[in-house]
């Protein structure tokens, strides 16, 4: 998966885990603080409702449903 990211953003694989380490907590964060909040749970669900879900199969995808 971060070979994927890394030709995706045009950069080594080194520096694509790190982007990844860096900002994946952060990202998470966000998520859950938005989840506590009834508008921002409601929100977040149709987004995550609204993408390809093959992240979860284990590939990195940029297009939406």
């Amino acid at each position: 998966m971060i070979d994927q990211l890394a030709r995706q953003l045009g950069v080594d694989k080194k520096v694509a885990e790190q982007a990844a380490r860096q900002a994946l907590p952060a990202l998470l964060g966000g998520m859950q603080a938005n989840a506590q909040d009834p508008g921002g749970a409601a929100s977040l669900a149709k987004a995550v409702d609204e993408h390809d879900s093959s992240l979860l199969d284990g590939g990195v995808s940029t297009s939406t449903r």
